[in-house]
């Protein structure tokens, strides 16, 4: 009984150092995030808070967040040429006398690509994943 206790533990500590060494949770490259955001602005011009428009003001952010959660090491990553992905969004949100009466986001898919034969390339937007939502309120 305890040789098989043992067994166990060893191996839940095995698996539990593999998978830790695999890389669980959101890691996100801050040249990758800096990259992605470039390329919204290039799209949108630079971020604006209280910016006067006809009926109110508008705020418009850029927010990037990953979306690749397992197997985050950069190694394991770069040698199975495996492309981290984010969620890049672009918030616009209308004011009319301090009060929010519509957001407008539109969201793409932004990679950061993995491998040697991409070791120079930069982080980019997917331009055909464009999704576009609006919300009044």
């Amino acid at each position: 009984m305890k040789k098989k206790c043992y067994t166990f533990v060893i191996i839940l500590c095995v698996v539990v150092c593999i998978v830790n060494w695999l890389g669980i949770g959101y890691r996100p490259s801050s040249s990758a995030v800096l990259d992605l955001k470039a390329e919204l602005e290039a799209l949108y011009g630079e971020e604006y808070t209280g910016k006067e428009v006809e009926t109110g003001t508008e705020d418009m952010v850029f927010i990037v967040k990953p979306k690749t959660f397992f197997f985050t090491n950069w190694n394991l990553r770069n040698a199975l040429c495996k492309d981290y992905e984010y969620e890049c969004r672009v918030i616009f949100t209308d004011y009319i006398e301090g009060e929010k009466i519509k957001v407008r986001t539109i969201t793409y898919q932004g990679f950061d690509p993995m491998g040697i034969e991409h070791a120079e390339d930069r982080a980019h937007l997917n331009i055909a994943s464009k999704v576009e939502t609006e919300e009044l309120r």
